[in-house]
């Protein structure tokens, strides 16, 4: 339903994607014509150089200018390139960023566009998350659905190409490669020329992405902790400037959460958050129930963001889009729709303090009963928010699958960067190892 796969190079990658939806993919229906589909697949790849597979069909000048093949012609035909630099250069100042702090969250480009849901053809790729570890900057890419025969390999090359030219301007060198796959599909008319693709062995996995499948939300929250606070990275913040005990983080890169029940079971006995909290957080500051309202000394709220910002007209210079809603209408016509996207982000976040964490997140149908939801976050606080974030996004899910007619839900959450800060790493040692009662104390001894 959700997996990591692991690969050497671009070529394998390609290769073993497109095998993989041939031989695990379920049929669906596309009004472009039926498809294999797989939900969720995290792509990443070691190996940072362009490399084309024999099997691929796309050709020059494609190959040789990647950017060429992303015009979104729902947008006066301009193209990812674009969207990276209008109305905010978000190159310039993110390099900038990554410059001066190696270590910084904050570099996150902002592709998609609120109105892009209303449109025929809205672009495969939302977001663009870029972290540098140890000397190297990785890339990870989120796209709500790609043709993998036809087009996976282009969004391989072009997230290359980002790459090189940030590495060029930072100093770094160029990692890993990353692409999160909401719908990974292929056209059955496709089928013939995917069956001759070579079998190829995935690479050993590494650092660079994790898998926690959880039944819930306190059960993927406890394993979380677990894999960030005891093989996470270690490394300093940006916040470190302001709070002292907030100066180092350990975290884990490209965290990968699968919940099959998040509606079951949702707050653990030791959440740093009560229900009541919860379910005004879900409503108010997700959903933005009864109406979205923005309070003193917020910038936005994730409903704001979903549902019509302020800002939206100023920097956007059109009209506010509430995405919810027009979700909801897109998936009440078409259940099976790849479209059912709502972006957060917002090419300006890069010049605040304080960027969206979530970016984007994207509904589809996994089965005839079931609503799946796909987050993409750029940095989430394992400790401190992840528990609470989850709770409210699982609400989210829950409304928009009661105003769709699903019966159940299944959430899955990318968190770029998901890590603990070292104010909260004895909290964290008493929830993983709490110190048991002595023999004595058991026993009544110590009276």
């Amino acid at each position: 339903m959700t997996e990591v796969i692991f690969a050497k190079d671009m070529a394998d990658a390609y290769e073993i994607v497109n095998k993989r939806v041939l031989s695990h993919g379920v049929i669906r229906r596309s009004v472009r014509g039926d498809t294999r589909f797989l939900p969720n697949v995290l792509l990443v790849i070691d190996s940072p150089k362009p490399k084309l597979s024999q099997y691929a069909p796309n050709r020059f000048p494609q190959v040789d200018d990647p950017d060429s093949a992303w015009v979104i012609l729902d947008d006066g035909e301009t193209t990812y390139e674009n969207r990276m630099h209008e109305p905010v250069d978000q190159t310039a100042h993110g390099s900038k960023l990554l410059e001066r702090y190696p270590y910084t969250r904050r570099f996150s480009y902002s592709i998609g566009r609120p109105w892009d849901l209303e449109g025929g053809m809205p672009p495969s790729l939302m977001e663009v998350y870029l972290q540098g570890i140890e000397g190297k900057v990785h890339i990870t890419g989120f796209a709500r659905s790609i043709d993998t025969y036809n087009y996976l390999n282009l969004n391989l090359l072009w997230l290359a190409s980002v790459q090189q030219r940030i590495a060029e301007s930072t100093g770094l060198s160029p990692g890993t490669i990353a692409l999160m796959i909401v719908n990974a599909h292929l056209y059955l008319r496709d089928e013939d020329e995917v069956g001759k693709i070579r079998e190829v062995d995935e690479a050993l996995p590494g650092r660079h992405a994790r898998l926690i499948r959880a039944k819930t939300i306190p059960m993927g929250w406890r394993e979380t902790l677990e894999y960030v606070y005891s093989e996470g990275f270690e490394d300093a913040t940006q916040w470190g400037e302001i709070f002292e005990r907030q100066g180092k983080a350990k975290f884990g890169h490209r965290v990968l959460i699968d919940i099959e029940n998040p509606l079951e079971d949702m707050i653990d006995d030791m959440a740093p958050f009560t229900r009541i909290y919860g379910e005004e957080y879900a409503a108010r500051y997700i959903i933005g129930i009864p109406e979205v309202r923005i309070e003193d000394g917020e910038v936005y709220t994730y409903a704001s963001r979903a549902r019509g910002d302020p800002d939206d007209p100023k920097w956007f210079k059109r009209g506010v889009v509430d995405q919810l809603s027009a979700v909801i209408r897109r998936l009440k016509s078409d259940r099976w729709t790849r479209r059912a996207a709502v972006i957060i982000s917002r090419p300006w976040d890069i010049l605040l303090d304080e960027p969206a964490c979530l970016r984007a997140y994207v509904f589809q149908a996994l089965d005839d009963e079931t609503l799946g939801l796909t987050l993409f976050m750029r940095s989430n606080d394992a400790f401190g928010a992840t528990h609470a974030n989850q709770y409210g996004f699982a609400r989210l899910l829950e409304w928009v699958a009661r105003e769709t007619g699903f019966k159940n839900c299944r959430m899955t959450l990318l968190a770029c960067n998901m890590h603990i800060y070292q104010d909260s790493w004895d909290a964290v040692e008493k929830i993983l190892r709490p110190e048991m009662p002595t023999l004595r104390e058991r026993l009544g001894l110590d009276d």
